[in-house]
């Protein structure tokens, strides 16, 4: 197998929501190709890679008709679906496999993909700031406000003093 270059993965993925990483590739070999499985794999900065899951549902390119034998030179494409948890630049490796190659490696390919911030996650930080800069004062004033009614304590009647015709006991 060869991946054509123009387009070897392309996807538009937004964190938390599902997209399709398209594989598109072409049966370089002499035979047809049956049983193709393609494996994705996120690699991960430390190098391990970590299995995405395994794809067997391959589309004729120029057709979009789910096939199974692929002819030489046939132009074949896979739509994995995934939905990445967090933003974000990820390496994807991608290994294709069919029945009676000679070697089970012989195509791996791996780039780059861009996963972009979810949609409600701006105006939730607005919110929250602003929600933060009003809140804070008026907690602030409403706590003043009753300390200095603590202060003051409980409201007590004033004693009236003896006027000049009473007497004091």
């Amino acid at each position: 197998y060869n991946t054509d270059a123009a387009s070897a993965f392309s996807g538009n993925f937004t964190e938390d929501k599902r997209g399709y990483i398209i594989v598109n590739m072409t049966n370089t070999g002499s035979l047809y190709a049956k049983n193709i499985t393609v494996s994705f794999y996120m690699i991960k900065s430390d190098g391990t890679e970590e299995l995405l899951g395994t794809w067997t549902t391959i589309l004729n390119a120029t057709t979009g008709v789910e096939t199974t034998n692929v002819s030489v030179g046939g132009k074949i494409q896979v739509r994995f679906p995934y939905t990445f948890d967090s933003k974000g630049t990820y390496t994807i490796k991608v290994n294709v496999t069919c029945d009676d190659q000679l070697n089970p490696t012989i195509y791996t390919n791996a780039q780059k993909l861009t996963v972009k911030e979810a949609s409600w996650k701006r105006p939730l930080l607005y919110a929250s700031v602003i929600a933060v800069l009003v809140l804070v004062p008026v907690l602030l004033y409403v706590r003043s406000r009753w300390s200095k009614r603590e202060k003051k304590g409980p409201r007590r009647e004033k004693k009236e003093k003896p006027g000049a015709g009473e007497e004091e006991l």
